[in-house]
């Protein structure tokens, strides 16, 4: 009975302990013109932990463009940055996109790899 009620205990504890592993908040990078004139501002937001991001030379990434206007965003796309003075640079993949009021929300994800 006391082995029943621990592991009850244990599995409780389990749901109510924060774990880390959400994503770190987007930051904003730019905003500016895309080519055909519509404003656009970008997002970035890193998706490994701080861990594995010093130790590794892969990280998981989410950008998020957010159109003024109602478009049809494009499936991939190459992105470069810079983590902690190091370039980084991979496709990104289209995840989902929205249309709220006049504005197009994108939102890509993928892997950048340490040039």
């Amino acid at each position: 009975m006391r082995k029943i009620w621990g592991l009850m205990l244990v599995v409780s504890l389990l749901f109510v302990i924060p774990m880390n592993v959400s994503a770190k908040e987007y930051s904003f990078v730019e905003s500016g013109f895309t080519t055909d004139g519509i404003y656009y501002e970008l997002y970035f937001g890193i998706y490994t932990d701080d861990a594995t991001l010093y130790a590794s030379d892969v990280v998981k990434v989410k950008v998020e463009w957010i159109f003024d206007s109602i478009i049809v965003p494009q499936a991939t796309f190459y992105y470069t940055t810079e983590i902690d003075g190091y370039p980084y640079a991979g496709n990104l993949s289209l995840e989902n996109y929205v249309f709220q009021g006049n504005k197009t929300i994108a939102t890509y994800y993928g892997n950048l790899y340490k040039q």
